[in-house]
């Protein structure tokens, strides 16, 4: 840990800076920079679609359904309603929960009314 700390240290330039400046500080090569970008797998012959994730096998019958997964329980992403704090899976669960179950949003468009 001291390590990374000590090279992070080092840059003082703009945030939006520091990854081009790690990749050249740590001298990766060229080859690895430009590897293709990750693209999950297709529907499989039964329609569902599987979990790319190492050691995760889980199938959905979306593919919307599969990238929440992914980025929900491989990533950590989610979304904090801003009125009540809820944490929910992505900005359509945000949404949803803002007109139909947000107690405090409710209430407090009661009292505008």
């Amino acid at each position: 840990m001291n390590e990374w700390y000590s090279v992070v240290k080092l840059y003082t330039g703009p945030p939006q800076g520091f990854e081009a400046w790690l990749w050249d500080t740590l001298e990766i090569p060229q080859c690895i920079l430009s590897i293709a970008s990750y693209e999950p797998s297709a529907a499989q012959p039964n329609g569902y679609f599987t979990c790319d994730y190492h050691g995760c096998h889980k199938e959905y019958k979306s593919k919307q359904a599969r990238n929440n997964h992914f980025d929900v329980a491989h990533l950590g992403a989610h979304q904090r309603c801003p009125d009540c704090g809820n944490i929910l899976m992505n900005q359509n669960s945000l949404a949803r929960h803002q007109r139909t179950h947000c107690l405090a949003r409710r209430s407090d468009m009661h009292l505008l009314t």
